[in-house]
């Protein structure tokens, strides 16, 4: 998958892009009502006519355009779920019991999940989750004797006003994961992890920083009016 970003790279450079890498936003700057600049950590401006974010919505008003206007309301939208996040290395045969993409929907408790995850900010009682196995349509990806597998799992995102054990979701959460393993064929899966890598909602203040914004720890998204809840 990641040989799509390199491919979408060369395509840019070759017609004039330049990428900066190492090289955190701090700010976008303005004037009259629109963005001039963009400012990197290290104090370095970037002159553009245009500038586009790609960021989470409340996070870009928050953090990167300080003092809009707009930026207190970030705090009433309504947030859609955020995720559990797990990168495994696995040592061991490649099982064909996994596709490149693989989703495992509890369908049969589908309106509680989404009251559970939408109104209680909790992971599902009986969780769904997607894994993504890249090794099996790019196999270098791992060493001939390992797979890689991402096991993303929705839950409820970060909410002051409840108490939220996210530590006990995420064990619960990676327990289920391996439960559905299991019906699948796939039961010693566990004990062949030899590297995680986790990624929750919540983290501690700076930690993660450049991987997740604050806001994204928050909420996968905002909601966007008359359709599911979805990031947008």
């Amino acid at each position: 998958m990641y040989s799509i970003i390199t491919s979408l790279m060369k395509i840019a450079e070759g017609f004039g892009a330049t990428f900066h890498y190492n090289a955190p936003v701090k700010r976008v700057d303005t004037a009259d009502g629109r963005a001039t600049d963009v400012t990197l950590e290290n104090g370095e401006q970037l002159r553009a006519d245009v500038v586009i974010v790609n960021a989470d919505l409340p996070y870009a008003y928050q953090e990167l355009l300080p003092g809009d206007p707009d930026a207190p309301r970030m705090d009433k939208l309504k947030y859609t779920s955020s995720t559990l996040m797990f990168y495994w290395g696995v040592k061991g045969e490649r099982t064909d019991k996994l596709l490149h993409h693989n989703v495992f929907l509890s369908d049969h408790v589908y309106e509680k999940s989404f009251a559970e995850i939408f109104h209680e900010q909790l992971l599902l009682t009986e969780p769904s989750s997607y894994i993504h196995a890249p090794v099996r349509t790019v196999p270098e990806f791992a060493p001939p004797d390992a797979d890689a597998l991402m096991v993303l799992v929705p839950t409820g995102h970060l909410d002051a006003a409840r108490r939220q054990d996210f530590p006990e979701l995420q064990a619960r959460a990676k327990d289920w994961v391996f439960q559905r393993l299991a019906c699948i064929g796939l039961p010693d899966l566990k004990e062949r992890i030899v590297l995680e890598e986790t990624l929750p909602p919540h983290l501690e203040p700076g930690q993660g920083r450049d991987l997740w914004p604050e806001s994204q720890r928050h909420a996968g998204g905002v909601s966007a009016p008359a359709q599911p809840p979805q990031a947008v």
